[in-house]
């Protein structure tokens, strides 16, 4: 195996662990010009590209676990959180209504006249007499 072999497989492993290009590359002893051109290649693009989802299912795993972790501490943030979006269709903040027959007719009815509208134009009317 040949030096940028080796380097290439320390970048690879690196992204695969969730380290982004630039911490990858540097940790590799690899210049940030000489990653780029070797991402050029189609097979090396690939392969970061593979190692680095692989990375962000890493990450994202590290995440969950630390929030779990805070939710067992009785941290009610995580706890929140955690249950909105593990258990959301048990817990959430949204409330769904359902409008049966008898409340649409309650929001159809037209609007009332303001109490003593009809005794304002009664005194107008008396004074056009």
């Amino acid at each position: 195996m040949s030096e940028n072999d080796t380097k290439k497989a320390a970048i690879l492993e690196s992204l695969q662990c969730g380290s982004s290009n630039t911490e990858a590359y540097e940790a590799a002893g690899v210049k940030e010009r000489t990653f780029y051109r070797w991402c050029d290649k189609p097979d090396f693009f690939k392969q970061c590209e593979a190692a680095r989802e692989l990375g962000n299912v890493t990450r994202v795993a590290r995440v969950v676990d630390v929030l779990y972790l805070k939710a067992l501490k009785g941290d009610l943030g995580a706890i929140c959180f955690y249950l909105k979006n593990r258990a959301s269709r048990d817990w959430k903040e949204k409330q769904e209504l359902t409008l049966d027959e008898d409340t649409l007719n309650i929001i159809r009815l037209p609007a009332k006249k303001p109490i003593g509208t009809n005794i304002v134009n009664a005194d107008a009317s008396k004074s056009e007499e």
